[in-house]
């Protein structure tokens, strides 16, 4: 720590902090864990300038218990922890076992529906590449998502796609959103949706021609998936 050999002795879960006792100290100190570096068990107090020997371990942390203590971290604490040294960098980062941690860190921080979209993304990736995607996506939808109010007809001028609240039948009820976009688009999309076989999929998403409301618009089933439905009316789970 700071070029003085501490021990460690606990980890503090609340402040995300490792607790070290630095040498002749009577009280321990916390920590964060970038601020640590790994070196030989047998190295001597104050002398500094013998390099790790043993990159197995965190001092006497072996990197199985690190990989466990990160369950309980945020991720940007786990990012720190892993600039302890290599093998826990490793451990963190590119060991089989470190698929769970990043599966939990990304299920607590995004939801679990989140990984399909991040899979349709970016196909194949998983583990830390898969967090990372999905907080990429995050960050463009944060930096190109604009509320407005008043009607979607109104400001749909030079939109690509316009949204159709439906349900799966694809009745037109004749109010809401979805009798202003049925309106405003017209007879194309209404011969589009003549076309389609229903029911149509649960909260499934349809491109139709949009006549001259939009390019395209995407027929979203906003109608609650039938066994959500029965849980909530006739199980106790919900």
């Amino acid at each position: 720590l700071n070029g003085q050999v501490v021990s460690v002795r606990g980890w503090d879960g609340s402040s995300g902090r490792f607790e070290v006792l630095p040498a002749e100290a009577e009280k321990s100190i916390k920590v964060k864990a970038i601020n640590l570096k790994a070196v030989h068990p047998s190295l001597e107090a104050g002398d500094s300038t013998k390099p790790a020997a043993d990159e197995s371990r965190v001092g006497s942390l072996l990197w199985e218990v690190a990989l466990a203590v990160s369950h309980a971290l945020h991720v940007r604490n786990v990012a720190e922890f892993s600039a302890v040294n290599r093998s826990v960098r490793a451990a963190l980062w590119l060991e089989p076992e470190s698929k769970a941690l990043w599966n939990n860190l990304f299920i607590h921080r995004f939801g679990h529906r989140a990984a399909e979209a991040s899979q349709r993304a970016r196909p194949g990736v998983e583990g830390p590449a898969l967090y990372r995607t999905a907080r990429a996506l995050t960050l463009y939808f944060r930096d190109h998502l604009e509320i407005v109010m008043g009607s979607v007809v109104d400001h749909a001028v030079g939109v690509e796609v316009v949204a159709c609240p439906v349900t799966r039948t694809l009745q037109h009820f004749g109010f809401g959103a979805q009798f202003a976009v049925r309106r405003a688009a017209g007879k194309p999309l209404e011969d589009a949706i003549d076309t389609i076989e229903t029911p149509v999929d649960e909260l499934s998403v349809t491109l139709v021609p949009g006549g001259p409301l939009a390019h395209r618009v995407a027929l979203t089933v906003t109608e609650p998936p039938a066994n959500l439905m029965e849980r909530f009316f006739f199980s106790a789970e919900v």
